[in-house]
């Protein structure tokens, strides 16, 4: 039995509004596998697939991967800046400034 997240009938191609949804996000090596209208898709997308990134790079980081990176904010005497940290390959942390 098919689930539906979304009941719609659509009387023409140009009132289908459906798109394929990555399962995981792609920039996670998901694919598309789930059809849903665009607007699902597009809040899924903001919604839910950069919390779930945005927890894989932290458990990536405080794993110690090689290439994982961490944004923050620097702050020494009274100057503050933004930046990322980045794990090297030889195990050390490399911090660095945004140009702004």
């Amino acid at each position: 039995m098919p689930r539906y997240i979304h009941k719609r009938r659509f009387r023409s191609k140009k009132d289908n509004p459906l798109s394929l949804e990555d399962a995981p996000p792609k920039s996670l090596g998901g694919s598309q596998i789930v059809l849903t209208c665009e607007r699902c898709n597009n809040g899924m997308g903001k919604d839910i697939d950069w919390h779930l990134t945005e927890s894989l790079n932290e458990m990536d980081f405080h794993d110690q991967i090689v290439g994982a990176e961490q944004k923050g904010t620097f702050s020494l005497n009274d100057i503050t800046v933004n930046g990322k940290i980045i794990i090297q390959e030889n195990g050390m942390h490399k911090a660095y400034l945004s140009k702004k």
